[in-house]
């Protein structure tokens, strides 16, 4: 039935509406439906399983599959190797896809204006049905990946692939638009201010696309912050005068920035203002390129019910999770993400920062000159943090066996989980409280270093080691991949005996540990091995899968990493093999990068 011509106009403002908010809904809700399979479903499955056996063995098959079919590969060029994920380009089909079939969808009954202008004004609608999603994604809380079960660089990856989609459908609505005006000659209607107000917006939105390219992010990346909020605030509210039709999505995705930006800052400030010491911490210069930074805190008990990832966390944290960080000396307004290297009983946030380029490195000179004028073992400074964000893995009690790899400042992570987990078994055991986890535990850490002076980065957490390494409850692996060519006796003899005086200063809890190992199998080496190079990750990984390998029960095997992106990759490709090895565990890789 033909749609009368008086009423055709008021028919597609009311079709545009309904499939702008179309697309706005299917963008928010894929990545909820993402964190529901993937992240939420498995956790309360793997919360069911028995001592012997994880249960609903088909689902974690279905992952299986799940994994393997996204599984990224590598290839080399120009002696640099590169990371190919295909099933990325599916996503980016799907999403291309629907938005074509919403931009032409209910158009071709519509006769009163040429049909090219009449979808232009249609792709200009799903260009601001974008800003949601797009803003969504850069929140700082943790409710967005706590509901989307995204790790940070696929949440980064996202938020650039929906502001590129933004420009590419800005740029075709204004060139059709531009194609229909001037074809009929009526140049003036190009030059109102909503038009010009639409050009600047466009404007802004590309060079937010052109400054976020990796490239120039490396070169300047204080620049570049500066430049993507100013252009960002001129972008939105330029784009909120030239969509006169409707100001829904505009308002909608600011609201949501500004409330994350909002709840964050009051966070920041009560941090600061109720810790111990207002917001004065302590740093410490380790070595030529590494800081430690450590901010007093009054540690509280909380739960770790699920609804904690939703929710802002104060004076607690879970294991591995980050915050921003802000030293007003170096910098003023720009906030830098650390990962926590100490858990809340310690009653100090430790932060260990290695010095790259931009504010790592204006910090390290800062402390530098401090250190000629203060106390060079004491220099304090005002500083301010975010957070805590991030560290959704699944709960690891629920595991058979684990091994935590950390290459460099990668054990900034891997240390504290590992640590956690060890005390959570360790007071599970003493209260007899073996439900729904295995009844032992095999725990490895696996620690890449250059020099044997990396490991006083983390002096806060050996002592806390002590005990369940010299008790067999968990072995750790240490890899020298440095100093080889001056790895001489005197050298090595030294840092033996100092890891040997670790054992040996430990003896007092070997006999309460034998009487207590239950979530932990006796381990046959004495708990620290050394080796120089780098591990072989493959013949680890799969010697601890194929020890799980049973045909009666299906048992479940976690693997934690930290590093640089060719480290997580290398394990990842690994863990996609063992899990088709005969009668393999369920397999579960959690991967972190400080890239």
């Amino acid at each position: 039935m033909a749609i009368p011509f008086a009423e055709q106009y008021f028919v597609e403002k009311e079709r545009n509406f309904k499939y702008l908010f179309l697309s706005v809904a299917v963008s928010i809700l894929l990545p909820i439906l993402h964190g529901v399979f993937f992240l939420w479903v498995p956790w309360v499955l793997r919360g069911r399983r028995t001592a012997d056996t994880i249960k609903y063995k088909p689902y974690f098959t279905v992952l299986k599959y799940y994994e393997t079919l996204t599984k990224t590969f590598n290839y080399k060029m120009f002696g640099k190797v590169f990371y190919f994920q295909p099933s990325l380009l599916l996503v980016a089909a799907f999403h291309i896809g629907i938005t074509t079939i919403f931009a032409i969808s209910e158009t071709k009954d519509l006769t009163y204006e040429t049909w090219y202008y009449i979808v232009s004004k249609r792709v200009g609608r799903l260009s601001i049905a974008h800003v949601p999603i797009t803003l969504i994604l850069v929140a700082k809380n943790n409710i967005v990946s706590a509901a989307s079960g995204l790790t940070i660089d696929k949440t980064v990856f996202l938020h650039k692939w929906y502001g590129r989609s933004m420009f590419i459908t800005a740029i075709i609505h204004m060139s059709l638009s531009l194609k229909y005006w001037l074809g009929i000659k009526f140049e003036v209607m190009v030059l109102i201010p909503p038009q010009i107000f639409g050009f600047i917006a466009f404007s802004c939105l590309g060079m937010m696309n052109v400054a976020s390219l990796k490239f120039i992010r490396n070169m300047a990346f204080d620049f570049f912050l500066a430049q993507h909020r100013i252009f960002n605030f001129i972008m939105l509210l330029l784009a909120y005068f030239h969509n006169g039709g409707n100001h829904a999505a505009v308002i909608l995705g600011v609201h949501l920035l500004v409330a994350d930006r909002i709840v964050g800052r009051v966070m920041g400030i009560i941090h600061k203002r109720r810790g111990p010491t207002k917001g004065l911490c302590d740093f410490e210069i380790l070595d030529e390129s590494t800081v430690r930074v450590s901010i007093p805190i009054k540690p509280r008990k909380t739960s770790n019910r699920w609804y904690w990832f939703f929710l802002p966390r104060y004076r607690t944290w879970r294991a591995g999770q980050h915050v921003l960080f802000n030293c007003n000396k170096v910098a003023l307004l720009a906030y830098h993400p650390f990962t926590i290297s100490s858990l809340p009983e310690s009653g100090k946030m430790v932060l260990v920062i290695k010095v790259q380029t931009g504010f790592t490195k204006q910090l390290h000179k800062k402390l530098c000159k401090m250190t000629e004028i203060e106390d060079p073992e004491s220099i304090e400074g005002c500083t301010g943090i975010n957070g805590p964000f991030g560290a959704n893995y699944q709960p690891l009690t629920k595991f058979d066996s684990i091994v935590f790899f950390s290459a460099g400042s990668g054990a900034t992570f891997t240390l504290p989980v590992a640590l956690d987990l060890l005390q959570t078994l360790q007071q599970r055991d003493e209260s007899m409280d073996y439900l729904y986890r295995p009844q032992s535990t095999q725990i490895r850490i696996v620690m890449v270093v250059k020099k044997w002076a990396n490991l006083q980065w983390f002096d806060h957490l050996w002592r806390h080691f002590i005990p369940f390494l010299s008790s067999g409850r968990a072995q750790l692996v240490l890899h020298i991949t440095q100093e080889v060519a001056n790895f001489g006796e005197e050298n090595y003899e030294r840092n033996k005996e100092k890891l040997t005086n670790i054992r040996e200063a430990s003896t007092e809890f070997n006999d309460e540990a034998s009487s207590s190992r239950g979530s932990f199998p006796n381990l046959d080496t004495g708990g620290v091995s050394i080796l120089q190079g780098r591990p072989d990750l493959e013949s680890i990984i799969t010697s601890s899968v194929e020890r799980l390998c049973s045909p009666s029960y299906r048992k479940a095997f976690a693997c934690v990493s930290c590093g640089p992106e060719a480290f997580n990759q290398n394990i990842k490709s690994v863990c996609n093999k063992s899990r088709w090895l005969p009668k393999a565990p369920d397999i579960y890789c959690y991967e972190e990068s400080f890239e």
